[in-house]
């Protein structure tokens, strides 16, 4: 790999060209990877309907004010512990109602301290989506609740 860095002639060939071959390289690189992220993302594109939008977001605000009495309770040793149980049945229900296919995973990664609030986030974000995808307006807490009582039935 090392011999691909530097210029084979023994840099007799310009900078230029050699700093040009590179960038093409990275840029067919970046083309690829993101192909592949578009397609997984196509592969979320999951219809909800009203009654599952509504779901989503009470299980996406109940998440949100959990992290909120999490970060109260986290100084507390047994409250945060019965946080952490109440919290894996949350991000659950979330995952569930998101339709994800992984949701078990999500629930084993909310056992690891840091790595399940990255879990939290990609959850949170795919929740985001499904409401914006439905056109509700969502905030710091969760959906608007005016956009949720103008939800009508799309057809499929």
């Amino acid at each position: 790999m090392l011999n691909e860095i530097t210029p084979a002639d023994g840099g007799r060939r310009s900078l230029f060209a050699f700093v040009a071959q590179r960038a093409a390289a990275a840029e067919s690189i970046r083309s690829a990877a993101s192909l592949h992220i578009g397609a997984k993302r196509m592969s979320d594109n999951i219809q909800y309907n009203v009654s599952e939008t509504m779901e989503v977001a009470k299980r996406q605000k109940a998440v949100l004010w959990l992290i909120v009495v999490n970060l109260f309770t986290f100084w507390i040793p047994f409250a945060s512990i019965v946080m952490g149980i109440i919290g894996i049945v949350f991000i659950y229900k979330l995952a569930k109602a998101l339709k994800c296919s992984l949701t078990w995973l999500y629930v084993v990664l909310s056992f690891i301290p840091l790595v399940g609030l990255v879990a939290l986030l990609v959850l949170n974000g795919k929740a985001t989506g499904a409401l914006r995808a439905h056109g509700v307006r969502v905030g710091l807490m969760g959906a608007n609740k005016e956009d949720l009582g103008k939800l009508t039935p799309r057809a499929a």
